[in-house]
């Protein structure tokens, strides 16, 4: 407001204040973790926070350890880890966890592997998640390690590096495993399997009859070595 004051005047600016919209976030399922939208909003298990309508949020799952992200309900629409989306009016959105029940492990070189019907893949080596990896249909999933071979005295060596992957499957599931190595390694031992064995079709080293509890996470590992 511009003007030229030619005698004693008052001014008074009148504010109305912006309508808002409320945004509240919730967390349920067996496993843990966080979900945040930067630094303006971090939430527990539930919390709220008012914005402008039309204001564009992203949130973000962040699992803890031993859990996997299984999906979001209500005002986002996601398959991911992360969710765009505009609020317009209150809006409630839950994130979902699941609490990991079965390890694997890959020592040295190798993968392991199994043939879950259902279920949920929690975690890649690393502790990344990558999106949300539903399990419906019988499917293959590994636990491998990248290839790296040690030389000593003129022949090599497979170091002793573990890889552990994290998987989410029905509480008391029933996996059978098998040990795969690489062509520079030869499977020696299975630990946390109680019932080995050697699967007749492929010749590969079993462990069968590992069962899932989200009591005690199961950890079973396949230990490989260097072919002489």
């Amino acid at each position: 407001c511009s003007f030229m004051i030619v005698a004693n005047i008052s001014v008074q600016a009148n504010f109305e204040a912006l309508e808002t919209v409320r945004l509240t976030v919730t967390r349920s399922g067996t496993g843990s973790g966080s979900v945040s939208n930067g630094s303006s909003i971090a939430c527990g298990t539930t919390c709220t926070r008012t914005y402008v309508p039309g204001t564009q949020i992203t949130l973000t799952v962040a699992p803890d350890a031993e859990s996997a992200f299984s999906g979001w309900t209500g005002g986002c629409n996601a398959t991911d880890a992360s969710c765009t989306f505009a609020i317009n009016a209150d809006t409630t959105v839950d994130a979902a966890f699941i609490r990991a029940n079965l390890a694997l492990e890959a020592a040295s070189e190798g993968l392991v592997m199994f043939n879950p019907f259902y279920g949920l893949f929690a975690r890649w080596p690393g502790g990344t998640i990558n999106g949300t990896s539903s399990i419906a249909t019988p499917t293959t999933i590994s636990c491998t390690m990248p290839l790296t071979v040690e030389t000593s005295g003129g022949g090599f060596d497979l170091p002793d590096k573990v890889v552990r992957c994290l998987f989410a499957l029905p509480e008391g599931a029933v996996v059978d495993l098998v040990a795969t190595p690489n062509f520079l390694g030869v499977f020696d031992a299975w630990s946390g399997c109680d019932a080995p064995g050697t699967d007749p079709m492929t010749a590969a080293p079993t462990c069968g009859n590992v069962q899932t509890s989200f009591a005690t996470i199961p950890t079973v590992r396949a230990r490989f070595k260097a072919r002489r």
